[in-house]
């Protein structure tokens, strides 16, 4: 091989190592905007703000799957460098390096859809404990409307009333029902807000059994004229 051909033959690989490197480059670039969306804290306000973060989220992730081709056509790009270049300390421990952070990114990725559905399932609980609550606070309002009778035909009415709140009453059930049934369940995964769970059930029950409580001695003291 002649002079002038070993420097063209050097010069076109000093050009593709040099690409290699602002390749790479790109390729850190990427990463880190991907690194700043994968390790966000932001999980939300309510169902429905995370719902919409668990959208963006997938989007991020698809990308992120996509984007192994990128780092694939870097290590193709390695192997075309001259024989040197492609064994040399720089490029080898630039695409160890980069292959280590990919896989980070998908580990932060994993971690970050867990804790968006931890949220999601949290917020579920405490939007069906905050209805049923609400819904205990107006029927513990009507209740102290319901006077004892004072003659036969208030009691008829009354009775009509409150047969009404005691099919209210066996319809909530199941709500509270499926308040415990989300809790035992999130409490059962190890939910990270497992404390803030057992406040919101105890406190749930302990309104719904008062609540069971007065409608009782309602119904026994509302059968009797005064």
């Amino acid at each position: 091989i002649d002079a002038a051909a070993y420097r063209r033959k050097r010069l076109e690989e000093a050009v593709d190592f040099h690409q290699f490197f602002a390749d790479a480059d790109d390729v850190d670039i990427w990463m880190l905007d991907t690194l700043r969306l994968v390790s966000s804290e932001d999980v939300g306000r309510d169902e429905a703000n995370v719902q919409s973060l668990l959208k963006k989220h997938k989007d991020v992730t698809d990308e992120l799957k996509n984007y192994s081709s990128s780092i694939e056509t870097l290590h193709k790009q390695a192997e075309q460098l001259g024989e040197q270049d492609r064994q040399s300390p720089e490029v080898v421990e630039r695409l160890a390096s980069i292959d280590h952070r990919y896989k980070e990114l998908m580990e932060l990725a994993k971690l970050r859809k867990q804790r968006l559905l931890d949220a999601l399932s949290l917020y579920k609980l405490l939007s069906e404990s905050d209805g049923v609550e609400q819904w205990i606070g107006e029927k513990d309002r009507m209740l102290q409307t319901m006077v004892p009778a004072k003659d036969i035909e208030d009691v008829e009415i009354m009775k009509h009333r409150y047969d009404g709140f005691e099919k209210e009453m066996n319809a909530n059930a199941s709500r509270v029902a499926v308040v415990n049934q989300l809790a035992r369940q999130l409490l059962h995964v190890e939910h990270p807000n497992s404390e803030q769970i057992v406040t919101r059930q105890n406190q749930l029950n302990h309104e719904w059994a008062e609540l069971r409580e007065k409608a009782e001695a309602k119904r026994d003291r509302k059968s009797t004229p005064r």
